[in-house]
């Protein structure tokens, strides 16, 4: 299908029905009856004032006695009363309306005859007990966002409120980038998928937490308006200036002096790290009950150390267990040797190796107008900027156990790079209520993303690795993927809802889309990668000696004349429609179907590359890099429903089913735009011959690059889909004795279109290994190639394998005496066929850990599993001389760690046992005897051999095995991936927020000073043995040698070391303060 002939489409149908991604508003409905003979009253009129604004809303009942009021402002008070000939009138008043949620209020009226007075009722709020709520979701109130503790300011602070969420915004076991995050109804995701929000790769929240009203987590909404997610779709709605001027102003400041130094009775050096937020905000009238403004802006700047690992005085240590905490398996003598070798030799300063700093700058503004053009009709703006950077280190992509800073390795300073994230954002929204029948809303979007890289070190450089029994030691150079690497995205998005009232039926019909324009410059490696097996080996090549060769090199260059920093351009959009009827079938009872049809396309052309056209792949496949995937339409039908069982919000079942349709990470689809052949050449080489060491990263460019003699390419299968799931979700909400509300559910996802990478280029098993080890091999180097000149065709497919279920207990209260609670305990397991663990698709398929062949990974846990959670909130607010209020609130939260990229699983692995060329994706096979394994000796350290007997190493590895709770049952078998875990982490997170009201002594100034003090993980400020985390010693254990066993067997060495984890001594391990001075006024 043409762009144009879509696009024609979109339009036609946005004439005639409407349609919208996200909810930003709230609603009210009920019923208006006679209180004598419960006979519905036709006609009565309902009225809604928005008391901070005067914002109002009316209609009136319709045949069935029933009323709707959409499109409300979130929040509240309201106000709502009722009117009707020969009744008396009736108000409720104190009514607050949470995001996404209709509120039902029904009202019994008094005729006039019966003498009484106006009835005025105050209104209550119950997001547990609703009828609009069908699936699992998580609100959290701006009382919530003020309250409860927060180091960073951020969505995730908060989001972690949901029973089912993992660690950082990962929900019920599934990747966060297939999240969707939308801000007053317009996409704010990062589209391109490098991190989950935008700001995501500097550690900039995008917009401030001062600039939000309400949060809301949707896990499983039967409501077809919800879309764009096959994980969680995250929602917010940002404030709203009122009829009353009023701001604040704040600063929150984290230092040195506010954060531990002790770990287990042990000090640890703390450096010197500092973050200040400043910022504030300000709304009002410009045109009273009219129009209104709001302006929040916020500056960030932050030093922390990049490291607090020191290396060690003497040489390396064979044994990791005899590193003291504190410090990495380096030898500082090495280091200060290959840093004036590289001053001296070749002019480049790697920069420290430790007592260096990492900087994090970030400004961002939010600017909202609200229009009450009339009763009817209402108008909102909104402008978000964003400008951030921050210092990272290096990726720990094709290096062995990674660069560090770990136990294993350290890097130079100027092997970091500044990451700067840029957006500029634009939505309106326009309300609509023709009738007590119709209303419609209208958004549109345009937000602009600007993502770019700086390498450090004054001059580009190669990256070097030095290893140390096989794993990397020294790493130095340009940070292997920041030589080229910018990207430009613009969005586009319209949507319209238009909804028809019909008695007991609310229809909705609508359209939506969104376009994407992708502007990606990036390769890896551009200044080469050079690996070396020792110290030595580097130090001869690097002072002349053309007979040292790397055991790796790899370089990728442009092949395009004149243009040394080519682009991938990838257009794509995705056209919606849908339609659902909301039938309330009793009062009590609520069903919501409808359907939803997404279509994806690719609407601009990818150049042709000839040379792949004529090349035959794996399984006699043919691939074409200029060929996209077809537009398909992805059907989404879903049924929910919500059952008050005794229709006095007393015991309340509620769930659904039906299909959800998301989006990829579009880095995954700009691979193919910038992975042809047509724009970069690349070499790899294991163990070459003519490779020696030389500083120049153009050296080993071909003379004539337009000609490369290999490179890679990735595509996307041509019947491939966007990711779809169908989630089942039943719950049970009770109104137990004490009044707490239990509530019991449980969600079930399977995997209708899953994704996985495969190689298209790599030859089929053609062996297996003798032993009791008996995997599928293959020929291994460039025989694994069927063509020659590709060094891997990476192909994006489907599959349909994969599921996960949750089961969620919890319980919740608020007291009347200013204490609420809440605690909570999720189960979940989750299997997954790859949970994508790479932005680039060759380091998504290589970080795929298998047993055999890669391009058939099997069923196993997903990298972001968290089995068993416990979550509980603790909040307790008072008022007391006259002027002063405090409010203490505690989140637990105790769950198994999860390390820095998230991950709470471990894949336990080898080398590159099945000569795949991955170097770190075979599972380990765990020997149940010594007779599964040949084991020898691991190589010198500093000249001194190891003198343990085979005998001895075997020992050595059986008590590491017996030790480990995952491995000491997988003996005999393979290792699953992500089959570890890491242990279990108590985390008790407190803030405490004092008020002082100058208004209750000067009622004229109406102004507050409010102080707050944050402490992250408490516990090990009462207790440095608690809140302590962990470090895994490594799941690279076995050091594969060669295949000089019987039979070619594999032969290994073990490190002798006792403990699968270690403890960190990071601020993770420590408390954090955070301390906070605000002033209000209105």
């Amino acid at each position: 299908m043409g762009f144009k002939k879509l696009l024609s489409s979109c339009f036609l149908l946005l004439s005639t029905i409407s349609a919208i991604a996200q909810v930003t508003t709230s609603s009210m409905t009920g019923t208006v009856k006679d209180a004598t003979t419960g006979e519905m009253l036709i006609g009565a009129t309902i009225r809604a004032v928005h008391t901070p604004s005067g914002t109002v809303y009316g209609t009136t009942t319709l045949e069935s006695g029933r009323y709707n009021i959409p499109n409300m402002r979130v929040g509240g008070p309201y106000s709502v009363t009722v009117t009707y000939v020969s009744y008396k009138e009736e108000t409720v008043q104190n009514i607050n309306l949470p995001l996404g949620q209709t509120f039902r209020q029904d009202f019994l009226l008094q005729s006039s005859a019966t003498g009484l007075q106006e009835v005025v009722i105050t209104g209550t709020q119950d997001k547990t007990f609703n009828s609009s709520r069908t699936g699992a979701a998580t609100f959290i109130n701006r009382e919530q966002l003020q309250n409860l503790p927060t180091l960073n300011r951020g969505i995730a602070d908060f989001t972690k409120l949901t029973p089912q969420a993992g660690k950082g915004l990962n929900f019920a076991g599934r990747n966060k980038l297939y999240n969707s995050f939308t801000v007053d109804g317009s996409l704010f995701s990062n589209a391109f998928g490098l991190s989950e929000l935008p700001g995501g790769q500097t550690n900039a929240q995008p917009i401030s937490l001062d600039a939000l009203d309400q949060l809301q987590v949707n896990l499983a909404p039967y409501d077809v308006k919800l879309s764009g997610f096959t994980g969680a779709g995250i929602n917010a709605v940002t404030k709203s200036g009122t009829n009353e001027f009023s701001g604040s102003v704040y600063t929150f400041i984290r230092s040195t002096s506010l954060t531990g130094d002790k770990v287990k009775g042990e000090t640890v050096v703390n450096n010197e790290f500092k973050q200040n937020q400043t910022g504030f905000r300000i709304g009002g009238p410009i045109i009273k009950n009219k129009l209104f403004f709001f302006v929040n802006g916020e500056i960030e700047r932050q030093t922390s150390p990049a490291t607090t690992l020191r290396p060690l005085d003497g040489p390396p240590l064979a044994n990791l267990n005899d590193v003291p905490t504190g410090f990495s398996n380096v030898s500082r003598n090495e280091l200060e040797t290959v840093k004036n070798l590289l001053i001296n030799e070749f002019g480049y300063d790697p920069g420290a190796y430790e007592n260096f700093d990492f900087k994090q700058n970030n400004e961002k503004a939010t600017i909202r107008l609200d229009w009450n053009i009339n009763e009817k009709n209402s108008l909102s703006l909104r402008y978000s900027y964003l400008n951030s950077f921050r210092d990272i280190g290096p990726s720990g992509s094709n290096s062995n156990s990674g660069r560090g800073p770990n136990i294993n390795s350290l890097y130079f300073e100027n092997m970091k790079y500044r990451q700067f994230n840029k957006i500029n954002s634009v939505v309106a929204e326009w309300n609509s209520q023709f009738s007590n029948r119709f209303s419609n809303n209208f958004s549109i979007t345009y937000s602009a993303f600007r993502d770019y890289r700086e390498t450090f070190g004054g001059k580009p450089f190669p990256v070097v690795d030095i290893e140390f029994n096989g794993r990397n030691n020294i790493s130095f150079g340009s940070e292997p993927f920041s030589g080229l690497n910018s990207l430009n995205q613009d969005l586009f998005q319209f949507s319209d809802n238009f909804n028809y009232y019909a008695g007991k039926h609310t229809f909705l019909f609508g359209v939506a889309g969104e376009y994407f324009k992708f502007s990606n410059a990036f390769a890896q490696f551009v200044y080469g990668q050079f690996r070396y097996a020792s110290m030595q080996d580097f130090l001869d090549a690097a002072n002349g000696n053309t007979a040292i060769n790397p055991t790796q090199y790899q370089l990728t260059y442009s092949t395009v004349p004149g243009n040394p920093r080519p682009t991938a351009d990838l257009n794509a959009m995705t056209l919606s429609a849908y339609a659902q009827d909301a039938f309330q079938i009793k009062d009590n009872f609520r069903l919501t179907y409808g359907v939803r049809i997404d279509v994806p396309t690719y609407p601009k052309d990818l150049m042709t590359n000839p040379l792949v056209n004529a090349m035959t792949f794996r399984d006699g496949e043919k691939l074409d890099v200029s060929k996209l995937p077809k537009a398909v339409v992805l059907w989404s039908p879903r049924v929910g429903f919500n059952w008050d069982v005794n229709n006095n919000q007393q015991f309340q079942i509620r769930g659904g089913t039906g299909i959800f349709t998301g989006r990829i990470p579009y880095v995954w689809a700009v691979n193919q735009a910038g992975q042809n052949g047509l724009l970069f050449g690349s070499e790899f080489s294991t163990n070459p011959t003519n490779r020696p060491f030389t500083d120049d990263p153009t050296a080993y460019i071909p003379a004539n690059p337009q000609l490369p003699p290999s490179y890679a390419i990735n595509v996307m299968d041509d019947e491939f889909k966007y990711p779809q799931i169908w989630r089942s979700n039943l719950a049970a909400d009770i109104r137990i004795p004490g009044g707490v509300i239990a509530t019991l559910e449980g969600i079930y996802t399977k995997d209708i279109n899953a994704v996985f990478h495969r190689d298209a280029n790599l030859v089929s098993p053609t062996g297996t290994l003798a032993g009791p080890d008996n995997r599928a091999t293959f020929p291994g180097g460039s025989a694994n190639r069927i063509n020659s000149t590709i060094t891997n065709a990476i192909v994006l497919d489907n599959v349909s394998k994969g599921h996960s279920y949750s089961l969620s207990a919890q319980l919740q209260k608020d007291f009347n005496f200013g204490l609420s609670a809440m605690v909570a305990y999720t189960y979940t397991d989750a299997e997954d066929v790859t949970s994508s663990p790479g932005s680039q698709a060759n380091s998504a398929f290589t970080g795929n850990q298998v047993v055999g062949d890669p391009n058939n990974p099997v069923l196993s846990y997903t990298n972001f599993l968290v089995k068993h959670r416990v979550v509980g909130v603790l909040s307790y607010s008072v008022k007391y001389a006259k002027i002063l209020g405090t409010t203490l609130s505690l989140i637990y939260d105790g769950a198994p760690y999860s390390d820095r990229f998230e991950n709470s699983r471990l894949s336990y692995v080898t080398g590159n046992i099945n000569r795949d060329n991955g170097t770190s994706n075979d599972l380990m096979f765990v020997p149940a005897t010594q007779a599964d394994i040949i084991l020898i000796p691991s190589a010198a350290v500093g000249g001194v051999p190891d003198s343990r007997t085979t005998d001895q190493i075997w020992n050595d590895l059986n008590t590491y095995i017996s030790n480990n709770k995952y491995l000491s049952k997988r003996r005999g078998q393979y290792a699953e991936r992500n089959g570890g875990e890491f242990p279990w982490v108590n985390k008790f997170d407190l803030r405490l927020l004092q008020d002082i009201d100058f208004a209750r002594i000067a009622p004229n100034s109406k102004s507050k000073l409010q102080l707050t003090l944050d402490i992250i993980n408490i516990g090990n400020l009462l207790n440095s043995d608690w809140g302590v985390v962990p470090l895994t010693t490594g799941t690279n254990l076995l050091q594969f040698r060669d295949f000089n066993g019987p039979n070619g067997q594999p032969r290994y060495s073990f490190n002798k070391q006792d403990n699968s984890f270690t403890d960190s001594n990071g601020v993770d391990s420590r408390w954090q303060m955070q301390i906070g001075i605000r002033y209000l006024f209105n």
